[in-house]
């Protein structure tokens, strides 16, 4: 009794109900329907062209005793989702399905043009590789994709696009071109074109940050040394660039208080990456140093060796102690004097390798005694 009515339909709309509830029966039983493709090669090709525009017509129609929406049947069985696509691509269906497990919202994630669209511009393989690695890229929209890779492709071209995109391929969320063309622009004026190419190679991720920040780091980093100086030293060691200005600030007052400017200089020209270390690393270092050493020939051995300012405090000082033991306090304050490196490696290392080396020694030396080594 509270059934709903429906008034009668014309011919042409009874027709046209019974043809589209054939279709949707044929595919919902994978059987071809006339022209139609089969239906899992109807899923291949993501959504029929025609559904989308229709999706606001939600008008039942009447197929026996049961009310179906018009397209809701067509709509679910013409997509495909990510999980499908995924046991489509991979050879090893357990590797597909421990990949599914691991993500499970990919199982039901309406697959997107990217995955095609990636296909066109890297090659199935390529593209097949990467979203096995990186399976949620096969959700973006595709504009978003697009937008990314154009954007790097008009700056360096297709091939070395392709690059980037395999080695950090979170790039291709990114649709803000604005901002990759800002970090492109400041990466070339600062490194030169041909430089900035090779340091996003190695580094693709630096252009997932903003461009204010390297300009920021910039500006401090010539404060500091020098206008003359900081483009030839930031191009030994781009990485700095997108290191936290306050780190770099931090850590190079500090050099600048104890050692004077002069010297911080010398230390950051011959070693770029200590103004990336945390001032606890370097000043922790510099108090070893100089507990053991004494304060002058410590300046020394960091002017020699300026790595050994961001080894940990705690291995330096566990090394300088086995290595005592192991030779003798002045033995060991020479060999640390000449080669500062060796102070460098966890002292259970030493005590490992030091048999090693003596043996080698006495080899090549069967005069000296254990005493000299």
């Amino acid at each position: 009794a509270g059934a709903m009515a429906y008034p009668p339909r014309p011919a042409s709309s009874r027709a046209w109900g019974a043809v589209v509830a054939v279709v949707a029966t044929s595919l919902a039983q994978n059987v071809p329907y006339r022209g139609l493709q089969s239906a899992p090669a109807l899923f291949a090709s993501h959504r029929a062209p025609h559904v989308s525009s229709w999706s606001h017509h939600r008008t039942p129609f009447r197929t026996g005793s049961r009310h179906v929406s018009r397209l809701g049947i067509l709509r679910s069985r013409c997509t495909i989702s990510v999980g499908e696509k995924l046991l489509q691509l991979m050879d090893d269906p357990k590797a597909a399905e421990k990949l599914l497990e691991e993500h499970p919202g990919l199982r039901e994630s309406e697959l997107t043009e990217t995955f095609e669209f990636l296909s066109q511009e890297m090659g199935r393989k390529e593209a097949t590789a990467l979203a096995t690695q990186f399976p949620l890229i096969m959700r973006l929209p595709d504009f978003r994709s697009r937008r990314a890779y154009g954007t790097l492709e008009r700056r360096f071209g297709q091939e070395w696009t392709m690059e980037i995109v395999k080695m950090a391929p979170m790039i291709v969320l990114d649709q803000d071109e604005q901002r990759l063309s800002d970090m492109m622009d400041v990466l070339s004026d600062v490194l030169g074109p041909k430089e900035a190419k090779a340091f996003l190679l190695r580094c693709p991720s630096a252009l997932l940050f903003k461009a204010d920040r390297v300009e920021k780091n910039l500006k401090e980093i010539s404060e500091s040394l020098g206008a003359a100086k900081s483009y030839g030293w930031v191009q030994k060691n781009p990485g700095i660039l997108l290191s936290p200005s306050s780190t770099v600030n931090l850590t190079w007052n500090y050099l600048v208080h104890e050692f004077g400017e002069d010297t911080a200089r010398k230390i950051s020209e011959k070693s770029p990456g200590i103004l990336r270390s945390p001032i606890e690393t370097v000043s922790g270092a510099v108090q070893v140093f100089s507990e053991v050493f004494g304060r002058e020939q410590s300046v020394r051995m960091i002017l020699k060796c300026t790595a050994c300012l961001t080894s940990p405090p705690s291995t330096v000082r566990s090394a300088w102690e086995v290595l005592k033991g192991l030779v003798g306090e002045s033995e060991a304050h020479e060999l640390v004097m000449k080669t500062p490196m060796c102070i460098l490696s966890p002292g259970y290392t030493i005590q490992v390798r030091f048999p090693v080396v003596l043996l080698c020694a006495v080899i090549r030396h069967p005069t000296v005694g254990i005493p000299h080594v």
